[in-house]
């Protein structure tokens, strides 16, 4: 079972909504609804939190047996590591909504990617195709 089959699996057992189990975690239900949908997964630090919250052990929220775990205790330890180190940044109000268009719709994330990828001509040929199609929006 997955992560995230595991994560509604157990939170509906428990009796818990997603919103419920948002606020012991100090998540947002947003975040709990893609981690079941399989549209994010949480990272070591987050799967500890609401496996405590769950009142179960991370490994049975993750799918492992205590006996049949498939990490070792070192990746485990890198895994912690990469979480301790990860960049946190701060963004806007607008750059927040943009991420979360990206992480919620395939289709955004997959223009935004191409985008940056595209060479300045072809960035500028967009750009010109965007303008002329926002013009027909805003006269009708």
């Amino acid at each position: 079972m997955t992560v995230a089959e595991q994560l509604a699996t157990i939170r509906k057992q428990k009796g818990l909504s997603q919103a419920k189990l948002a606020r012991e975690t100090g998540l947002s239900a947003s975040t709990i609804a893609m981690y079941e949908t399989n549209r994010r997964s949480p990272d070591l630090a987050t799967l500890k939190r609401l496996a405590r919250a769950l009142d179960v052990e991370t490994e049975a929220l993750a799918g492992q047996s205590a006996t049949s775990q498939t990490a070792t205790e070192e990746e485990q330890t890198v895994q912690e590591q990469t979480v301790n180190t990860e960049l946190t940044l701060q963004v806007s109000p607008e750059e927040a909504r943009i991420l979360l268009a990206m992480r919620m719709s395939p289709v955004i994330s997959n223009f935004l990617l191409s985008y940056v990828t595209a060479t300045e001509e072809e960035r500028e040929r967009l750009a010109r195709t965007w303008q002329v199609i926002r013009s027909f929006q805003t006269t009708t």
